[in-house]
């Protein structure tokens, strides 16, 4: 069964033709940007409206199997399992994305030159809130806790603000409230943040020759 798109949506062909005939314009550079960076271009160039941009965004389809599917015939949960789905796995997505920056930012300026075989804690001291569930949850919704005005890391609060461009379109076109309300989303966010201390290891290298 296809998927119509919604109103508003402009195909990437057309963004690149739209933005082409922008004054110095560089089609080849272009060419090599993604749908999402096209439209984020297009939109800064005043180009299109805010409903437009939104219309137009990468559409999030669920991949993740989900075994309630195959017992429920109603299209309404059925869209609603959906919702939820996709909003999980860009929370996840975008939280490992802003987790690295914070990772990023807290590396020292200089790092040892033989480092391929050395161990993590020898390279540089991981962030706190990265061994924590209960901080790294923070970087999969900011916005639960800058929502309602609760305490949230500020290492997590640096990193969100210097990207905020990037962390709204990692999310465009999700309104997680609509999902559900900030409380609800706490016990997703506690299984994100167990999750990512369970199966990710962060280990900076630099390349010699």
């Amino acid at each position: 069964m296809g998927r119509r798109n919604p109103e508003g949506f402009v195909k990437k062909d057309e963004l690149l033709a739209r933005l082409g005939q922008q004054p110095g314009a560089d089609l080849k550079k272009l060419k090599k940007l993604g749908k999402d960076e096209l439209v984020w271009a297009a939109f800064d160039a005043g180009l299109m409206d805010v409903s437009t941009r939104d219309a137009s965004f990468t559409r999030r389809m669920s991949t993740i199997p989900c075994y309630l599917w195959t017992h429920i015939e109603d299209p309404e949960l059925r869209a609603a399992i959906e919702r939820y789905v996709i909003c999980y796995s860009q929370f996840y997505s975008r939280g490992t994305y802003l987790a690295n920056l914070v990772a990023l930012a807290a590396l020292p300026e200089q790092l040892p030159q033989n480092v391929i075989d050395a161990e993590p804690a020898a390279l540089a001291p991981v962030p706190d809130i990265l061994l924590d569930e209960n901080m790294a949850k923070h970087c999969f919704l900011p916005e639960r806790w800058l929502d309602d005005g609760r305490p949230i890391d500020q290492q997590v609060m640096a990193a969100y603000a210097a990207n905020q461009g990037v962390m709204e379109a990692l999310r465009a076109g999700t309104d997680y409230k609509s999902v559900m309300d900030n409380r609800g989303w706490d016990n997703a966010l506690n299984h994100m943040g167990t999750m990512f201390l369970g199966n990710t290891k962060v280990q900076p290298c630099t390349k010699t020759t």
